[in-house]
């Protein structure tokens, strides 16, 4: 039976598989894209600004959510720690498997937008 530390560390660890797996793709995706990239799309999917892959706006396109994903991940985690004892209004403790669920939503729904995008950029290529 798993108990409620085991539960929370290994959704934890969840969490911070999936907000790694973005950055881990924009990574091995980086060198095999063409130079010049898609980096914005206007209505109904399509491209209205491209962007050198190796220019500040490529490498943002590419890496700003997987690094979003991480800070808001560990800032989570963050305040868990410093939370796990506080008292809500109606005086229970905040138990640290909400927390992880938080942090792993929070990882599942930025890399659900993350390769939303990326299908995207790589269906313009």
């Amino acid at each position: 039976m798993i108990s409620h530390g085991q539960m929370s560390e290994m959704l934890y660890k969840i969490g911070l598989i999936v907000a790694v797996i973005p950055l881990a793709v924009s990574l091995v995706l980086l060198p095999f894209l063409p130079e010049t990239i898609p980096t914005h799309f206007g209505s109904g999917g399509d491209p209205n600004a491209w962007s050198d892959k190796w220019g500040a706006t490529g490498i943002a396109a590419l890496f700003v959510l997987p690094v979003l994903s991480l800070i808001i991940f560990g800032l989570i985690s963050f305040l868990a720690n410093i939370f796990h004892d506080a008292k809500t209004a109606y005086g229970t403790a905040v138990a640290p498997k909400h927390w992880a669920v938080i942090a792993l939503f929070s990882a599942v729904l930025i890399s659900a937008f993350y390769f939303l995008t990326i299908g995207l950029l790589l269906s313009e290529i």
